[in-house]
């Protein structure tokens, strides 16, 4: 849930989920929403993750290495600087690592478990993303790039998740009831895909059009 993963980043910053909204200039009812199950809309998504120095998908994942890392050092009482001491590498590097923006090597891990009291490939290891998860999480980052929003509509009909479905709404709909529709899963993601795919092939015969105009004035 997307809130699991709001309340460790919090952890990790040493701030309060209220003082994060004020931090990005929306309502602290928004907190509340996400309490009960909800997602930020695409917008304050990009708000939080700049004010986390994360990336969207980022916000959106499950448990991390980075979130491991974090929550076995605050365990250990320890700052990301006596972490880094402790290391002998820079607390730069430590803060990377907590908020995944670069992977530790697997003598890293080592010699953070051992810093930190853990066994490395128990304790900050997370059970790995599947291929579906991942899928998942891609056609999430195209409909959020869009403006748009999404959200589980319940059990449909068909094999396991793909028969499940979701309703799609803009972010700006006025009546979010009249503006959504509904499809399942696995119509969701081949729309998504050859939306993909046209953007591209309208973006390379832009961008051949302009090269062609600025190098040869065609």
């Amino acid at each position: 849930m997307f809130y699991e993963r709001f309340e460790r980043l919090c952890q990790r910053e040493s701030v309060s989920p209220t003082a994060v909204a004020r931090g990005v200039n929306i309502g602290k009812s928004n907190v509340t929403y996400w309490k009960k199950g909800s997602e930020p809309k695409p917008e304050t998504l990009k708000k939080l993750a700049r004010y986390f120095s994360v990336t969207v998908n980022n916000l959106l994942k499950g448990i991390t290495v980075g979130d491991r890392i974090t929550e076995a050092r605050i365990s250990a009482g320890l700052t990301p600087d006596q972490l880094a001491e402790k290391l002998d590498v820079s607390a730069g590097l430590v803060m990377e690592w907590e908020r995944d923006l670069r992977s530790p090597s697997a003598e890293q891990l080592t010699a953070i478990g051992e810093a930190l009291g853990v066994t490395w490939y128990t304790d900050l290891i997370p059970d790995k993303v599947s291929e579906a998860d991942r899928e998942y999480e891609e056609v999430l980052d195209v409909l959020a790039d869009a403006g748009l929003c999404v959200k589980s509509a319940g059990y449909g009909v068909g094999p396991g998740a793909d028969g499940d479905q979701y309703f799609v709404w803009h972010e700006d709909a006025e009546d979010i009831d009249e503006d959504r529709t509904i499809l399942r899963y696995i119509d969701l993601q081949r729309v998504v895909s050859a939306a993909q795919e046209s953007a591209e092939l309208r973006r390379r015969e832009y961008l051949r059009k302009r090269l062609d105009l600025d190098l040869f004035g065609i």
